[in-house]
Order: C-alpha cells, then structure tokens, then sequence
C-alpha cells in the first residue's frame, strides 16, 4: 500500500516517543535514508597533503570535531521504496545557539531564509547524548540487514559519528578499512550512483531529483525533505538499475566520494559497539592483549590520543613475561631509541598510575634513583628494549607501544612471533557475533548492548546481596576508611580557607595554585582524581567567602572547560556556598585579576541549568560552562535515575572538569563514582562498586558521604540496564522495592 510522506519535528519533548515508533518500525522496513544540517564548513586544513583524498578527510573531521549538528533528518521505507503508514519522515532538531555555538554567518542565514528557528532550537532542542543514547541501542548500527542512503554523505556520517561518540574524531583511515566490510556493510551514496557511465544524472540533489521528475515534499535544505528526496531519488534510480548489480554495494574502496562518511562511521561503531579487529602490521600478542608500534613521532598525551582512537591504550605493563613481549616489538623496529608506555606519575606526588587504570604492580626502572622532577610520563630506555625511564610528558616527539584488548578466546602462553599478516582473527568471528548481536538488539535482546551482560551480571549480583548488606557493606568501609591516616599538612595549616573542619582535603594529589606567579597563597580545598589515567575531574569544596578568588584563579590556572555545581547556594535555611558567580547574563564581577562574565544562561533540562561564562585577563579570553543541577538534596540522593548519566556524557568531552558541592565529597564522588564505573563498563570491566568507592577515596578522601548514595550509585546503574535491555523490569522488581523502602525511611 502506497502512504503520503507525513514529515515530523522531532524536538526533546517528543524525542523518546517518536524513536520508539522508528524502532517499532524497523523489522518491516530496512532502508534508512539519511540528510543533516550544520552550520557551514568552518576551517580548511593548511597542511599540505600528498592526496586530494587526504585533504578531504581532514577538512571533513576538522569541521565535524568543531561545529554542532542543527539537525538530522531519518526516513525509512521498504524493500519496495514504500513508506509506512503514519508518521514516516522524522526531523530531529538538535540544541544549537547562536550565541554559544560556531557557525558560519551564510550557513545560518540560508538556514533561516527556510524556515528553522534557532530560538526554538535554542530552548527545546535535543541534547545530541540523549539521541546518541537511543541511536547507540538501537537495531541501527552494525546491522548488515539495514540499508543506509545518503547523497554526498561524508558530512552527514562524520557529524552523526561526532555527536554519537561525543569526543573528537581522528583523521586516519586506514586502521578502519576492514572494519567497515564487517560492521557497515551495506551503504550506498546516490551522488555515486548518479555519476556512472550507466545513470549519468549530474549536479545537486535538487538537479537530480529533477531530472528524474520527482517532486519535493516539504523545503530544501531541511534535513527531514532532504532525507525523503534521497529516498525517493534512490528507489527510482534503483529501477533504472540492473538487479545484478544493484547487488553490489558501491563499497569506499573504489569510490573516493563516501570514503570518508564510511570510515568515519565505522570508528563509531567500533567505539560504541565495543567491535574489534585483527590488528595490522607487526604485532605480537601476550595473553589476551595485543600490542602495536606506532612509528609517529608523538608527545605522550598526543600518543595517548591516537591508541584510545584505535581502541586501546599507550601499553601498561605488569609482568616479565609482558615486558619481554613489548621489548621484542620496540627491537622489531628500532635500535636506540626510546617509545612511550602508558605509565605516568600522579600531579603532586610521587605515585605513577598506568592510563587504562590497571594496577601499578610491576617495575622495570633502568635507574629508579633517576630525578622525577620535569620527567612524569614513562618510555622505554633508549639503550635497552625492556627497560624504563622517566621522560617529559610535553618534551620531543619520539615512537610509542599501545595495547589492545583481543577479541575471542584469552589465552595462557606469550606468543612473540612478530606477523606480518595476522590470522588467527581473521574477523569472521567477530562478524559472526555482530550479526547475532544486531538481530538481538533489535528484539530487545538481554545481550544486545555490549555492556549489557556486564550489567546483568551487576544486577544479579546486587540482588542477591540485597539493600541491607550494601548498606552495612558502605558503613564497614567507610570506618575503615576513616581511620586511615593521611597527610594533610596543606589542610591544617590553613583551616580558615576550609569550609568543614572534619572534611580533609589530602596532600596527596592536591591542586596546588601556581598562578598567578609569586601569589602568596597555593592552597585550595581540591583534589585531582584521574578516570582510567586522565586527569578527568578536580574535585573540590562550594567556594566560601575566602576562597572564592582562589576557585577562579584555579578555573583560570587549570583551563578548567566546565563547572558542576550539585548544591545550592541555600539549602535548608543554610548556606552551603558562595554565589561566586553572575547569575544573570550580562552581569559581570570581578575576581582579583580575572574578569567574569555572564554571557548566557540556559536550562536545557528542568533539573539542570547552564550558564556560559566568559573570564578575561590582559586581553586573554577563556569560557567555561557553568552547570547547576537543582534539586539534589545534602547527603540524600534525586528521584531522576538516568539524569546523572546525561550529565557525564554531556561532560565527558570536556576535560578537565570541576566537580562540587557544598563539602565536595558526598554528590560530587556520587557523580566521579558514576563516571569510574561507566569507563569500567566501556573497557568491558566488571564492575564492583566497593572497590570503585574504594579508589575514589585514594584521591579525594571521603569520597561518596552515606549509605544512601551508596546505594543510589546501584540503583542508576539498574536503571542503566534497563535502558540498554540487559534486564526487564520484572527481572528487578524485587531490588527496586527494597530500595524505594530503604529511600523512604530514610527520609528520602
């Protein structure tokens, strides 16, 4: 049966209920055409670049990495290119402002000669983690049953990659090109299919669509009509084809145009689907982890970036065995020369962590005695394969080793045999298990999310211990923890700057205040604590009265990116800080040398409010985004389960960031704790909340204050399950009892 094209705006208030008639949708209908908005192509590379192809990419990632999506637009349709009933064209308009956001002035003005509204954008908009949350559990990605179109599609990708991972994209393809074959299989770009010698259709999508007499529905540059002329465009050139070779998807190999939007997608897949792929080049692989040279002459954390992009981490390092391994790969390739691992010592202190937060339970020092001082990061020796020393993490590019977790089967015995062209994973294992896992997901499956087992095994594990004993568990631990000794000589000495006499801020990994140059006072009530090796999250008390300059002059020294306020500024008939801020826009204050302006405020949800800052000093500039999240009572916990998750991936670009509130340990190690355990899940860890506490505490010392946060920490992750279908609500209706019981009678 042929249905009218019905296009709807979709905006954050109906975002859920249309995505759930998509999915509804997607077991009849197959083909999904895709079209985005953005705000114009913003920067050109000025590298020189050997290929044209080359510049391509970098120009597409430079653009997407900086600028925001506007819109994207979904239509899905049959094997017939027929639409289902009701609604059947979705455009799905994303928070952009005109005040806070990048954009380029002729983009925009074109974009509102059509008819978008950035006022309405601006206020009801959706939040790009909401969407990649859905998008990421959905039957969508890595399905070889689905059929994507586009026309011209790297942007399109690229910005859908960008806003599904939430952090930057690299620019190097070659790493993905196997697995594109396996986890995006089928795509076609109709600007290709349109310029072969068979179907010789030139020119825009407009030109096209007209040359084949199709009529457009709704207005050009909107991504949800765009999307339908894609559709609509593709089916009729599909016609025109020979089935045989329709058959044959126009895969990027042989196609320039869609190599970058294919490539692009596919690092999204890998890095939200948690695919991996036999590794290319010289490798040798150790127990259940592979390791790789990376030959570019790279700092320490410019290494670091490039291993996380490739799925792993610069190497950590815990046995002889392992240690032999990596040294037969540095000596594959070189002689003399030092490469990095991922060891690094903590800021203020003379602990070293590894950056994938493994333990440090292993050293190979070639001289241990040698000064730390300007040396914080961890290579190989120059003169020895397997030994270590200790370098400037910013200093001279030199090689690096990263390691990457195996797919299968772990193994017992160290393989050192350096291949040239691995096969004991050849990948159809892997494309074997996506297959069913796709289908799964698509069904709701309990294995769908490749988190999800991880979390029912979390579940059922908390389930079996019950509220009660996670309650007396917390008590036990946090008594022990108390009565450790620490060093806070920092602390005691300036007692007037401390808003809690009983909340000790530890010498160890404490911020110290080094600007502005020769300033008498170095102290702050805040410590940095590392998520999986990066220095993530400075956690830190409400500013009092005292301390409000030594806060800004922290934000300024620390080119902190965003501030989380979980308190109000009274609460209860109490203070719990200081308004150390503009609170309404316009408004400026002065802060010793830093200037502070309030450049916009915005409540993108009902429980959070932004406000963009703008800090000044001779004639520099830094902003920062403000974030109060309203409601969350002093040592109690919200009623919104998932609201602190949207706040993590919504920072979790951002880096660093300063978490507080009114003592600095209770919510604010609620939200770190948070955040620790999903990087556990990430790495496919299992993921023990004690411990999780445990470690929070090493950093910032009474980290996660009651029994009551304690055990929300559970209950978000239950409602993490269940968002990503590991359990039912059936399955922990028991657990959820109990614990709204436990809220209650605790005045909750």
């Amino acid at each position: 049966m042929i249905h009218e094209p019905r296009i709807v705006n979709v905006w954050k208030e109906n975002l859920q209920e249309e995505f759930d008639k998509i999915l509804y949708l997607l077991e009849d209908y197959k083909f999904v055409a895709m079209d985005t908005e953005f705000p114009g192509v913003a920067t050109v590379p000025r590298e020189k670049f050997a290929r044209k192809e080359d510049f391509n990419l970098n120009q597409v990632v430079s653009n997407a990495n900086l600028l925001k999506l506007i819109q994207v637009g979904l239509v899905i349709m049959n094997d017939k290119g027929e639409l289902p009933p009701g609604n059947n064209v979705w455009q799905f308009n994303f928070q952009f402002s005109k005040t806070n956001d990048l954009f380029v002035q002729d983009s925009i003005d074109l974009l509102e000669q059509v008819g978008i509204d950035f006022d309405r954008h601006e206020i009801h908009g959706i939040d790009s983690v909401d969407f990649a949350e859905l998008l990421t559990s959905s039957g969508f990605l890595c399905n070889n049953e689905i059929t994507w179109i586009t026309f011209h599609g790297a942007y399109d990708f690229s910005y859908l990659l960008r806003c599904a991972m939430m952090r930057n994209i690299p620019s190097d393809p070659r790493l993905f090109s196997r697995a594109l074959k396996i986890y995006f299989p089928r795509s076609y770009d109709l600007k290709v299919l349109t310029t072969t010698k068979r179907i010789p259709l030139h020119g825009s999508l407009k030109k096209v669509a007209e040359i084949l007499n199709i009529e457009r529905c709704g207005t050009q540059h909107q991504a949800g009509p765009d999307a339908l002329l894609t559709a609509q465009a593709f089916f009729k050139v599909r016609r025109l084809l020979l089935s045989h070779e329709w058959e044959k998807p126009v895969h990027w190999q042989s196609v320039s145009s869609i190599t970058l939007m294919k490539i692009l997608f596919v690092l999204f897949l890998t890095a939200v689907l948690g695919g991996r792929q036999a590794p290319p080049g010289k490798w040798i692989s150790s127990g259940n982890y592979v390791y790789l040279f990376n030959k570019n002459w790279l700092s320490w954390r410019d290494a670091e970036h490039f291993c996380v992009a490739q799925g792993g981490h610069l190497a950590s390092i815990h046995s002889e065995d392992e240690c032999a391994a990596v040294g037969r790969i540095k000596a594959a390739y070189t002689i003399g020369q030092h490469a990095w691992l991922g060891g690094f010592k903590l800021a203020n202190s003379t602990q070293y962590l590894w950056n994938d937060g493994t333990a440090w339970n292993f050293t190979n020092w070639h001289d241990d005695s040698l000064s730390d001082v300007g040396r914080d990061c961890v290579a190989t020796w120059y003169s020895g394969h397997e030994v270590w020393g200790k370098y400037d993490c910013a200093g001279a590019g030199i090689p690096s080793i990263y390691k990457i977790r195996r797919a299968g089967k772990q193994e017992d015995s160290v393989n050192t045999q350096t291949n040239e062209d691995p096969n004991n994973d050849d990948g159809t294992q892997i494309e074997r298990r996506t297959k069913e896992r796709s289908k799964l997901n698509r069904k709701g499956n309990k294995e769908g999310h490749p988190d999800a087992q991880l979390l029912r095994h979390f579940c059922l594990d908390t389930m079996k211990t019950g509220v009660a004993k996670l309650s007396k568990e917390f008590n036990e631990t946090r008594a022990a923890s108390l009565k450790q000794s620490i060093a806070r000589t920092a602390f005691d000495k300036n007692m007037d700057k401390n808003r809690y006499k009983d909340v000790v801020c530890g010498d160890e990994g404490r911020v110290v205040l080094t600007w502005p140059p020769g300033h008498a006072n170095d102290y702050i009530h805040a410590n940095w604590v590392p998520v999986k090796g990066e220095k993530k999250y400075i956690c830190t008390q409400g500013p009092t009265e005292k301390t409000v300059e030594d806060f800004w002059r922290l934000v300024w020294q620390e080119n902190i990116k965003a501030i989380i306020m979980l308190c109000g500024v009274m609460e209860m008939g109490k203070k719990k800080c200081e308004q150390y801020w503009p609170a309404k826009q316009d408004d400026t204050m002065i802060s010793g040398a830093l200037t502070i302006k309030n450049m916009k405020v915005s409540e993108a949800e009902k429980v959070l409010v932004s406000t963009f800052l703008e800090i000044t000093h001779e004639g520099k500039t830094h902003k920062v985004e403000h974030i109060i999240w309203n409601g969350w009572p002093d040592r109690g916990v919200p009623d919104n389960h998932l609201g602190c998750l949207r706040l993590i991936r919504k920072i979790s670009p951002m880096s660093p960031v300063i978490v507080h509130c009114s003592a600095g340990i209770g919510r604010t190690g609620t939200i770190v704790g948070l955040d620790m355990c999903l990087h556990n899940l990430a790495s496919s860890e299992k993921v023990v909340m004690a411990d999780i506490v445990k470690e929070l505490r090493v950093y910032r010392h009474g980290s996660v204050q009651t029994d009551v946060q304690y055990i929300y920490m559970h209950r978000v992750l239950f409602a993490l399950a269940e968002n990503h279908k590991a359990v039912t609500k059936e399955d922990i209706r028991s657990f959820i009892t109990e614990y709204d019981a436990f809220i209650k009678a605790k005045g909750g």
